[in-house]
């Protein structure tokens, strides 16, 4: 027998703060990472645990939210391996959050992008390394999507905050000069 909760009738309405509904919001929990193989001297490295990412305006509606767990170190005759890396939970924020529907935008390359607003060779890199070609593709990501666009070969972000901080700063001077 499936048991249903009684809902008030709807007077007014319901937000994501209002107790009533608050058992209808979602949890998200991180990764698991993979544990690490046996090996006959040292055992394996544990997996990353990756993390739950949520966009700031969508908050309100997790009503809990859990990194990543890394997986456990491999067992060995000698020693053990580490164990993997849990990612924070994380909160994405918009890269250029501008009504862009109101500004004509020009056909604009990363490279000149980058040349124009003085972003210098290695956001450049780090763009283009991520896939990024035109500057149209920036305007719709959010920097948690950009930083984990290009990643070093054990999976940590290559771009660093002040890197995330100079491209926001752009895209903001690219959308006065398109109005």
């Amino acid at each position: 027998m499936c048991l249903q909760r009684r809902r008030k009738p709807d007077t007014e309405p319901k937000t994501a703060y209002d107790p009533d509904i608050s058992d209808m919001r979602t949890a998200l929990d991180g990764g698991h990472g993979g544990d690490g193989g046996h090996g006959e001297r040292n055992g394996g490295r544990g997996g990353r645990g990756m993390a739950a990412t949520v966009h700031i305006r969508d908050a309100a509606l997790v009503s809990s939210l859990k990194g990543g767990q890394g997986g456990a170190g491999g067992t060995g005759n000698v020693d053990g391996g580490p164990g993997g890396t849990g990612e924070g939970a994380e909160f994405a924020t918009d890269l250029a959050p501008f009504n862009w529907s109101a500004v004509t935008i020009p056909r604009m390359t990363i490279a000149d992008f980058c040349t124009q607003y003085e972003l210098g060779p290695e956001i450049q890199e780090l763009l283009t390394g991520g896939g990024y070609r035109w500057v149209r593709s920036l305007i719709n990501e959010t920097d948690s999507r950009v930083r984990r666009s290009n990643t070093s070969p054990d999976g940590d972000p290559k771009f660093k905050n002040g890197h995330i901080s100079e491209i926001k700063r752009a895209l903001e001077e690219f959308y006065h000069d398109c109005r």
